[in-house]
Parts: C-alpha cells; structure tokens; sequence
C-alpha cells in the first residue's frame, strides 16, 4: 500500500499530465471495500447497546472508530476496527 500512495503522490505532483489507467487503480485501492464495513445497528448489537446510543458515542468521539456516513442514515464502521471495541469493553 505504501508504494502505490508514493506512486500517486509522485503522479500528483507532476503538472498537466493527464491520470492512466494504474493512477485510477490506486485511488480505488485507498477506498474501503463495503466488505470490510459493517453497518452501525450491527455493531451496536455486537457492542450490547443500542443504536441511538451508538449514535450518541459517534458525536461524543467515543466508541469505535473510523466510522463513515454514507449517507444521512447509513453509517459503517470498520469490521476489525469494531471487533476490537467489543472485545476491550467491559462487560
């Protein structure tokens, strides 16, 4: 993953030159694959709370993190990034 930012990084800074094929597969490279995503009332039921809750947590900075909002009322978190949450709260 390093070098392909590096290539991208390199590409960026060179004035006027239109993006290849590679430079697209990059930027696709960096975009979270839905796959590794869950979404926020599973992760609330994973975590033993509810989802308003959860919600509130996301406002507050608590919780887990790397969440994103794809739109006004979907929101994912990041699998790996939840499992760890659940796993570190006290129960």
């Amino acid at each position: 993953m390093t070098v392909s930012v590096a290539v991208l990084l390199a590409h960026l800074s060179t004035p006027f030159s239109p993006p290849t094929k590679s430079d697209c597969i990059v930027v696709a490279e960096l975009e979270p694959r839905m796959e590794d995503r869950i979404h926020a009332p599973q992760v609330a039921r994973l975590i033993g709370i509810k989802t308003p809750t959860l919600a509130k947590w996301r406002s507050l900075g608590k919780g887990p993190q790397g969440w994103i909002q794809v739109s006004s009322t979907h929101v994912t978190y990041p699998a790996a990034k939840s499992n760890a949450f659940w796993q570190r709260a006290p129960r």
